[in-house]
């Protein structure tokens, strides 16, 4: 199966969030946030000896960890927004060809045959596809490439029959 997608630069930002808000990572990481910023707080102001003292302690451990979070994800899309471009690659027109030997990725600037072997997962996210390589690293691939959605499914159960064999 052959096909071509387009990547923009809101697609990569619209997935990455899709992916950094679902991530189990992301919610260890709410855990020990909220964890460290009550320890500091009971360290900076002795324990609670009330209850609004107690709500106001939970609410800012909590916030500052939410504060954390948004931190890093808004460094990801600053990230993604200022660094991707078409002559590495990452934007623009992407031809792939879902071979015997694994996925052929052709760009403007290289040529890549992911083997089977080494794809790590099939995700769906809404109109796109997630071929996981590595941690963070997909070739993404838009509803937008197929004509119709019967297309874009079969796209979807093809490279999960080759993953899985």
């Amino acid at each position: 199966m052959k096909f071509q997608t387009y990547i923009e630069r809101k697609d990569l930002m619209l997935i990455q969030t899709k992916i950094y808000w679902q991530s189990k990572p992301l919610f260890i990481s709410l855990i020990v946030w909220t964890a460290i910023n009550t320890g500091f707080l009971i360290w900076l102001k002795g324990m609670p000896q009330t209850p609004e003292s107690a709500a106001y302690l939970a609410i800012a451990g909590f916030g500052g960890a939410m504060g954390s979070i948004m931190f890093i994800w808004l460094a990801y899309m600053l990230k993604t927004y200022f660094l991707a471009n078409s002559r590495d690659g990452v934007l623009g027109a992407h031809d792939f060809d879902i071979r015997e030997d694994g996925l052929f990725e052709s760009t403007s600037a290289n040529e890549t045959l992911t083997r089977w072997s080494a794809v790590k997962g099939i995700h769906q996210y809404g109109d796109y596809i997630c071929v996981e390589i590595a941690p963070e690293l997909f070739h993404l691939i838009s509803r937008n490439s197929f004509a119709s959605e019967t297309e874009f499914k079969q796209c979807i159960q093809l490279l999960k029959s080759r993953t899985m064999a």
